[in-house]
C-alpha cells in the first residue's frame, strides 16, 4: 500500500527521441486524487484513470491539448461503484477501461465519444476476476483478461468468445488482429512465461520463460512489442528487462542498477526509450536498455517517495 497520495502527470515535451537531455514537466496536480493508468493517443490526446480514495470517486482525466487543459469525467453511475485500474484507447474516440465493480464483481466499460459516456461491456457481469489487462486493435476488435480467462470480441464488446489460459496472466498486446502476445506466470510451476499467438488467442506457444532464484513469484509483468521482431518484456518486482531483437528465437537479459524495481517502460523503436522504476524515478536509454541515463529523480521524505508514480505511456515522441 502506497504511504503518499500526492501525485503529478508529467509531460514530455521533446518529441526528438535521440535527445537524452529532455524536459519532464508538471502538466496537473490534485492533492488528494491518485492517477492509476495513463494512455497517450497522440501527443495531445491523453487519459487517465483516477480516483479520489476517500469517497470511491472514480473519474476519467482526459486533455485534447497536451495537458494545457483537463476534464475530469465521472464513471460511477447510481448502481456501480467501479475500481478501475486498466486503460486503453485505440483512437482518440474509442476506449476501454477495466477492473471490479462495487468491489468484488467483474467490470469492463467502453466509450465512442472520447469519454464523455461509457456503456458497460463486462464479459462475464458474475465473475469476482478483475480484468487485468486489454487491448484493442480498434473499436471492434479487443482482447482482455480476468484471472485464467480469455476474453476476445469482434464487435466492441457486445459479446465475447471466452476460453482458458494454462497461466496466470498479466499483460497483452497485439501488432494486428491476430498476431499478439500474453505475459504472465504459470502459477503450478513459478514461472514467468511470455506465450504468443497467431490467430487472435484461439491457440498459444511459449515465446519465452524465465525464473529467477532471487524472486518469490517469478512472473512477466509488463511488454512492449516494438515490431514483429524486437519486443521486451519485464519481470516484476525486479530490475530486468528482457530483451528480443529476432522474434524470440534468442533473449537478452538487461539489467538497470539504478532501480530495485521497474514499475513501467516504453520504447519508441528498437533502441530509444523510457523506464519509471518503483521509487519514482524516471530513466531513458538509447541502446536499446543496455545502458540507462538517469531523466527525474524521486524526491524522498521520511516515509520514502514524496511522489509515486503508476504508469507511462508515450505517443508521437510525447509522453505522460
Amino acid at each position: 500500500m502506497k504511504k503518499s497520495i500526492l501525485f503529478f502527470a508529467f509531460a514530455w515535451l521533446n518529441v526528438a527521441p535521440a535527445v537524452v537531455t529532455a524536459q519532464w514537466s508538471a502538466v496537473r496536480f490534485d492533492s488528494s486524487n491518485v492517477f492509476q493508468n495513463a494512455h497517450a493517443v497522440t501527443p495531445d490526446d491523453a487519459f487517465f484513470i483516477g480516483y479520489e480514495p476517500f469517497n470511491a470517486y472514480q473519474f476519467l482525466l482526459r486533455t485534447n491539448n497536451g495537458g494545457v487543459t483537463w476534464d475530469s469525467i465521472p464513471l460511477n453511475t447510481a448502481t456501480n461503484i467501479y475500481q478501475l485500474t486498466e486503460l486503453y484507447f485505440s483512437d482518440v474516440n474509442n476506449g476501454f477501461a477495466g477492473g471490479v465493480k462495487n468491489n468484488t464483481m467483474q467490470a469492463l466499460i467502453k466509450t465512442n465519444n472520447n469519454g464523455a459516456s461509457w456503456t458497460d461491456i463486462t464479459p462475464e457481469p458474475t465473475s469476482e476476476e478483475a480484468v487485468s489487462s486489454l487491448f484493442f486493435v480498434n473499436a471492434s476488435r479487443g482482447f482482455a483478461v480476468a484471472g485464467n480467462k480469455w476474453y476476445a470480441t469482434d464487435n466492441g464488446g457486445l459479446t465475447w468468445n471466452i476460453s482458458e489460459l494454462n497461466m496466470l496472466p498479466a499483460d497483452i498486446r497485439f501488432l494486428n488482429d491476430n498476431d499478439g502476445y500474453v505475459a504472465g506466470t504459470i502459477e503450478n510451476d513459478n514461472v514467468a512465461v511470455l506465450m504468443k499467438t497467431t490467430d487472435g488467442g484461439a491457440s498459444w506457444v511459449t515465446l519465452h520463460s524465465a525464473t529467477d532464484p532471487n524472486m518469490f513469484v517469478n512472473a512477466f509483468e509488463n511488454i512492449d512489442v516494438v515490431n514483429a521482431n524486437t519486443m521486451f518484456v519485464q519481470m516484476q518486482w525486479s530490475n530486468k528487462i528482457y530483451r528480443t531483437v529476432n522474434s524470440g528465437a534468442s533473449w537478452d537479459t538487461l539489467v538497470c542498477d539504478s532501480v530495485w524495481q521497474i514499475r513501467d517502460f516504453n520504447f519508441d523503436d528498437a533502441l530509444h526509450g523510457h523506464l519509471l522504476s518503483g521509487e519514482g524515478s524516471l530513466y531513458y536509454t538509447e541502446d536499446g536498455g543496455e545502458s540507462w541515463t538517469l531523466q527525474y529523480a524521486a524526491e524522498w521524505g521520511i516515509y520514502g517517495p514524496s511522489v509515486y508514480f503508476y504508469s507511462l505511456s508515450f505517443a508521437g515522441g510525447v509522453g505522460y
